[in-house]
């Protein structure tokens, strides 16, 4: 069964909106995804704050654009290696590749953003706590300092090649 960052994430903050069975095979199956779900128990300890939502409000009530730039704390960098994953070549016949996972949150812990790096390419999923579609936000990388705009969360930044990401920023844009 695929299981992806997103249904891990709904796992730990939001188990009831998770499919059922998928639900019963991550939990049978904790110890493979271990160091993702401890990842993620751990930043969820760590929210304090909702994000309030007035000051939002009475901004484009008034007819006042606003801009939030969030920056992140990098959680312990976690890899593993083979991860289950093998690749066949006709001269080696097993060759196991690591995966790289690095875990950013903000101080408030209202987002998190996952970085997975694997088999030449980065995936960067962006999280908010509220499980609600984050919408119009642009992401920077360090230390590359290149930006990406977003129309919304629901699918991942992927990235070819495998990308060293040191720090990130979110800027949302109302």
């Amino acid at each position: 069964m695929f299981v992806s960052e997103r249904d891990i994430f709904d796992y730990v903050f939001y188990p009831n909106c998770l499919n059922e069975s998928l639900s019963v095979y991550i939990g049978n199956n904790e110890d493979i995804f271990s160091s993702e779900i401890e990842s993620y128990k751990t930043s969820k300890l760590y929210s304090k704050n909702k994000v309030e939502f007035e000051d939002k409000i009475v901004n484009k009530l008034m007819g006042n654009s606003m801009s939030r730039i969030i920056d992140f704390l990098k959680l312990e960098t976690k890899q593993r290696q083979g991860a289950k994953v093998f690749l066949l070549d006709s001269s080696t016949p097993r060759l196991e590749k690591s995966i790289v996972t690095e875990t950013f949150v903000d101080e408030d812990s209202q987002y998190l953003v996952k970085v997975v790096i694997a088999n030449n390419f980065t995936k960067i999923y962006v999280f908010n706590k509220n499980n609600t579609l984050l919408e119009n936000f642009k992401l920077t990388i360090f230390p590359e300092n290149k930006s990406y705009r977003f129309e919304n969360n629901q699918n991942p930044l992927v990235l070819e090649g495998e990308r060293s990401v040191e720090d990130v920023k979110l800027e949302i844009i109302d």
